[in-house]
């Protein structure tokens, strides 16, 4: 009968007819009270066990050794292949079959037993063995799923398979699925726990720090260790690319190339990267998506999940196997919760890392970042404590056992504080609270406390935690501090403003009074004050948009020791006169960073002088202590003295503007929130340790930066006076500025016309040219670059003949645009030499360079 043919599949042994009377038995019957035997036997050997491998050997050696066939073998189906496990017989080597081909494949897609009386007449048949006349392949299907085929073949010279042999082989089939699907689904459970084995103990190993190899290369080693797969990889985005960070397992070479980067757009790894979801490939050659690695040469399969922190992608966990189908939906699910955990754990790792930069001894730090623990006795006895705890107050464990934790924490002096441990102690429930620990070097905490039960529901004891959150702390406070400085930068920035326009009228008008020639001294006196107290004025409007905005930075490769040099050089009569002594530790080899020198001489003389003032008000005399040295790549300057030192209460504000402890009339309170401000814009940090009674150091801390910046270094300028006259157009929309240049300029023989806004300047422009152009920022209507275009459309010399006015220094996009078109640059308030230097500079043909006066 050929594959595909009606058969019979009723499984009951015919039966068999006799003569009365005793008789020798039949052959046929002796067959089938063997295979009845045999039946029996396979049911007890296929319930003995769940392992799967022996399980289908040991069926295959009984029916061969037992019936003399030619060959048996049990194959199961993994990823669209019949894969054969057990085989017995003789020359017993079998290819893998797809589900599609050959009489396995027939039987294993329709479900069907098959009996091919001769092989030779069914189209399924693949010849695999050329002696091989007969075969019967029935299905191992066990709740309407084919899990795989049995396979019997005989040769010409065994015994001839028959309906019986079919029956019979039907029925072991039946068995046979029952106890594969057992034992699958026991190797699933089996997989399944160790899953939940291997997250438990990776977890716990996340949590167990252990220094002596990196974080990732542990964490891939032990996934490994876990899941025994071929490989394990972490991949972490490192400045837009991901870099590969660590590996384990089967990689070929001795030296792999940690640090490498994947391109995007390429891989599962990338894939998942930007999709944000896990992908699975249970056979890699035909995965659209994979991507051969030289270094795993025998992947067969991968699976890769996301690492995320909230919302973003911050990494790849990837593992790959050298079998097909290695890895199920399961797995997948497994990893992404492993994929959350190490996530977190990777996130505090590289966070960890980026502080432990700014310090000489990462393992100390490392360990300062360890929970102290301790055990208590409802009456706040110490039971027992961890090594951080003993480290915490300077005591091995032992010693502290017994002893009052309060006494221990606080010493016996201090009174008791409102503690988290009387909560606990009166609801039962856990409290919690920050708090400053003076006797441990003013370093806050996060105080938790968590009750423990006996079994009749006492509380018994109680834990108590410490977390060290010093840094969380101070970054709280910098945040908060540039909250404020932001908040009033705002304020400040729309005051100064404000100011410059009438300041302008001020200085210009008393500027233009004094060159008459007619004034009494006392009036010409009056005037000459007047016009210093607008500079003045003016000098703080420049400190507060300093303060509120910045200058824009001139950035170039500077040496801090040249630096300090200079400034104590500067500050040495002054420094000598109050009896202050001086005293330097600068690294020799210390390297430049990237920075506005002149931005940066001002922090360091601010820091000088405030530590000079300090020492001279304290006790007339001290020593100022200024050290640099280099930790990675940041550079780090600390300016010390002996004075009286901060409050404590004052140390956290010291930054905010306007905070002064100094008399009114002695300190604006904006010097060290310039600096806070300067010192941010550089991407650094600024922030001051100190003990009342023992003194104060401000440290600063600056990356190094890049190298190639050009420096802008600008050569003096030395305009003489007009020597010609010109025709003048003045717009801008103060009314007191337009004034005051027509009052000045009219006299010296300019003709000068006045435009408060941008229409008014067009229609101007339209009935001729002009030989200068002042130009306020400020003015209302067109915007300045479409103003640019129509000006540049009609007269293509005009940007050149254009000045700029600005309240105050020139803000980006009007950087920017003196760039562009090289027009020239005055700061409001305006000075009448000021105004006479660039009129000059425009009518000789002179502007551009975007300069400014």
């Amino acid at each position: 009968m050929r594959a595909g043919e009606p058969v019979n599949t009723d499984t009951r042994f015919p039966e068999v007819s006799g003569s009365s009377g005793p008789s020798a038995p039949q052959p046929g019957l002796e067959r089938r009270l063997q295979q009845l035997q045999s039946l029996q036997h396979l049911s007890l050997l296929l319930s003995s066990t769940l392992d799967l491998q022996a399980l289908l050997r040991s069926l295959v050696r009984e029916l061969w050794e037992t019936f003399g066939y030619a060959r048996v073998h049990v194959a199961l189906h993994r990823e669209g292949l019949l894969v054969p496990v057990a085989v017995a017989g003789h020359d017993c080597a079998l290819p893998l079959l797809t589900t599609g081909e050959g009489v396995s494949g027939f039987v294993f897609r329709t479900g069907e037993p098959a009996f091919l009386r001769d092989v030779r007449e069914s189209p399924h048949y693949v010849a695999c063995n050329p002696d091989t006349v007969q075969e019967i392949c029935v299905p191992l299907k066990t709740g309407g799923e084919v899990l795989g085929i049995l396979n019997v073949e005989v040769g010409p010279e065994d015994a001839p398979l028959t309906e019986d042999d079919f029956a019979f082989l039907q029925s072991v089939g039946q068995q046979a699925a029952l106890a594969v699907g057992n034992a699958l689904l026991y190797q699933r459970q089996v997989r399944m726990a160790q899953r939940l084995k291997a997250i438990g103990e990776t977890a716990r190993e996340l949590i167990a720090l252990d220094e002596t190899q990196p974080f990732p290369m542990r964490a891939a080693q032990r996934i490994r260790e876990a899941l025994d797969c071929y490989s394990v990889s972490l991949f972490l985005l490192r400045e837009g690319r991901l870099e590969w960070v660590a590996g384990a397992g089967g990689f070929v070479g001795s030296e792999l190339p940690y640090g490498a980067q994947i391109p995007l757009g390429k891989g599962i790894v990338t894939h998942v990267f930007e999709t944000g979801k896990p992908w699975l490939a249970r056979d890699v050659a035909s995965d659209p998506y994979f991507l051969f690695f030289e270094l795993l040469p025998e992947a067969r399969a991968e699976v890769a999940v996301p690492l995320r922190m909230g919302e973003e992608v911050i990494g790849v966990l990837d593992l790959q196997d050298d079998e097909v189908g290695a890895f199920d939906q399961g797995d997948v699910e497994a990893l992404e919760v492993l994929a959350g955990q190490l996530a977190v754990a990777l996130q505090n790792d590289r966070l960890f890392a980026q502080v432990a930069r700014a310090k000489q001894e990462w393992e100390q730090t490392f360990d300062a970042m360890t929970d102290a623990l301790f055990l208590l006795s409802p009456e706040g006895r110490v039971l027992r404590c961890n090594r951080a705890a003993a480290r915490l107050v300077g005591l091995e464990p032992r010693d502290l056992v017994g002893r009052n934790y309060h006494e221990v924490l606080f010493g016996p002096e201090e009174p008791f504080p409102p503690s988290p441990l009387q909560e606990t102690l009166r609801t039962g429930q856990p409290a919690s609270l920050e708090r400053l620990f003076p006797q441990q070097g003013n370093r806050h905490f996060h105080v938790t406390t968590v009750p423990r039960f006996d079994e009749g529901g006492t509380l018994s004891q109680v834990i108590l935690i410490l977390r060290d959150i010093t840094q969380e702390h101070r970054l709280r406070q910098q945040l908060l501090q540039a909250e404020k400085l932001a908040a009033v930068g705002q304020l400040v920035s729309g005051v100064a403003h404000e100011l410059n326009n009438p300041l302008t009228s001020v200085l210009g008008y008393a500027q233009l009074l004094q060159m008459r020639g007619d004034l009494p001294p006392d009036v010409r006196e009056d005037l000459r004050r007047i016009a210093g107290e607008a500079r003045r004025a003016s000098h703080i409007v420049h400190s507060l948009q300093t303060f509120a905005q910045g200058q824009r930075a001139e950035r170039q490769p500077v040496q801090v020791n040249a630096l300090v040099h200079r400034i104590l050089e500067l500050q040495a009569s002054q420094l000598q006169a109050d009896h202050v002594e001086v005293v330097t530790d600068l690294a020799a080899d210390l390297p430049e960073v990237l920075a506005d020198p002149y931005r940066l001489q001002q922090v360091l003389l601010h820091l000088v002088d405030n530590a000079r003032g300090a020492m001279a008000s304290a006790h007339g005399r001290g020593t100022l202590t200024v050290r640099t040295w280099a930790e990675g790549d940041r550079v780090l300057l600390a300016v010390g003295d002996d004075g009286p030192g901060i409050p404590p209460e004052h140390l956290g504000r010291i930054f905010e503007p306007f905070f002064t402890t100094k008399e009114v009339g002695q300190g604006t309170g904006l010097g060290l929130s310039i600096c806070y401000g300067i010192v941010a814009e550089h991407g650094g940090r600024i922030w001051a340790e100190s003990e009342p009674g023992r003194g104060a150091t401000f440290y600063v801390e600056l990356p190094l930066g890049h190298e190639g910046v050009p420096h802008s270094g600008g050569q003096g300028w030395k305009p003489t006076l007009p020597v010609r006259r010109g025709r003048i157009l003045v717009v801008d929309g103060e009314p007191g500025t337009r004034a005051l240049l027509d009052r000045y300029l009219s006299p010296l023989g300019h003709q000068v016309d006045l435009a408060e806004s941008a229409e008014a300047a067009r229609a101007r422009l339209e009935q001729g040219c002009y030989d200068a152009i002042f130009w306020g920022t400020g003015v209302p209507g067109v915007e300045g670059r479409e103003f640019r275009q129509w000006l540049r459309a009609r007269d293509p010399g005009a940007e050149r003949r254009l000045v700029l006015l600005t309240e105050g220094a020139a803000p980006p996009e009007v950087a920017r645009l003196l760039e562009e078109t090289g027009a020239l640059h005055l700061e409001k308030p305006l000075r009448l030499e000021q105004v006479v230097r660039v009129l000059h500079a425009v009518l000789q043909g002179e502007g551009g360079a975007g300069r400014s006066l």
